[in-house]
């Protein structure tokens, strides 16, 4: 048996060599690839943001929403008086309903004055502490109580222990008056 030849030796590590630097440019391609593809990913939801950002704070588009809301609003049945144990009974089976935990207060009556014309605003304050869905479950029963002009203000969310969500706000409910 002949032995390898020192150009036949030559040629063999040559081709080793060769087969290592392919492999490395080729786990470093796709490496690159891989980058590329997640670069492009985060431009994409960055741009989508954007687009949703634009769409949220879009004040012309929001301001023409306003305007036939205060029409509405203006032209709307309000009530002279709002008996707060009904509304106080009614927020009571919404919490139950979503399954919440909550706190309630009347706050009393204050001046509002809406597309010029003046109203008393009776005034809820509301804690909550539950389950963010729960919440949104609750928030969208109140929008639904049979009362035209309820209006929800000062919406303030913290998250507290476990999961749980600190929320509250308002309910304001216009009435006739001055």
């Amino acid at each position: 048996m002949i032995g390898l030849t020192r150009n036949q030796l030559l040629l063999v590590l040559a081709a080793v060599a060769m087969l290592v630097v392919s492999i490395v440019f080729g786990v470093f391609y796709y490496q690159a690839v891989s980058h590329k593809a997640a670069v492009a990913r985060d431009i994409e939801q960055t741009e989508e943001g954007i687009a949703r950002m634009s769409w949220d704070n879009d004040v012309d588009r929001l301001a023409r929403e306003l305007a036939p809301l205060i029409t509405q609003l203006a032209e709307a049945d309000i009530p002279t008086t709002v008996d707060n144990v009904e509304v106080f009974d009614d927020i009571h089976m919404a919490a139950v309903s979503a399954k919440l935990d909550y706190d309630y207060e009347f706050k009393g009556t204050k001046s509002v004055t809406i597309a010029g014309t003046p109203y008393q605003a009776m005034t809820f304050e509301i804690e909550t502490s539950g389950s963010l869905t729960r919440t949104i479950k609750f928030l969208g029963l109140l929008e639904e109580l049979d009362y035209d002009t309820l209006r929800i203000t000062d919406v303030e969310l913290d998250l507290g222990a476990a999961d749980t969500w600190d929320v509250d706000f308002n309910i304001e409910i216009i009435i006739q008056g001055a």
